[in-house]
């Protein structure tokens, strides 16, 4: 199989003459760079900055199940990711983490909705915040 020629550029970001990966650093990189997309305090940027931690483990599992999804992670590592996820949440009003603004976190958390919605292993039960991040951001409004 050949790989398409952007397969060298994915999750890359050419910085001068310093190339980075990882797409949660080039996220957060961006957000700072751009002044737009993090929290305004330092406590504003650490609460994001662990509910992304929170995104990165799920997606570990996520990763390790794509093609054969274990019972476990259908039935116990996604449904506490998403209970875990509506606490952060729900301590906010408004659609995303910090209520009104979104943020990069927001974003990584609508990929992972959209991804588990994509592999069947999206709960039923998830929480209303989290329908109403993921509808927001498809949707471009709030509801």
């Amino acid at each position: 199989m050949q790989l398409p020629s952007t397969k060298p550029t994915l999750h890359y970001l050419d910085i001068g003459s310093l190339g980075r990966g990882e797409h949660l650093a080039i996220l957060r990189y961006l957000a700072r760079e751009l002044g737009e997309y993090d929290g305004n305090t330092s406590l504003e940027k650490y609460f994001l900055d662990a509910v992304a931690d929170v995104y990165n483990d799920w997606r570990i599992q996520w990763v390790n199940n794509l093609g054969n999804v274990t019972d476990k992670f259908r039935n116990e590592v996604v449904p506490n990711y998403y209970n875990v996820l509506a606490r952060f949440y729900a301590q906010q009003e408004g659609p995303y983490l910090l209520g009104e603004r979104i943020t990069y976190t927001d974003f990584l958390v609508y990929q992972s909705i959209d991804n588990d919605s994509q592999t069947g292993t999206l709960p039923v039960s998830s929480a209303f915040d989290l329908l109403y991040l993921h509808a927001s951001l498809t949707c471009g409004e709030s509801f």
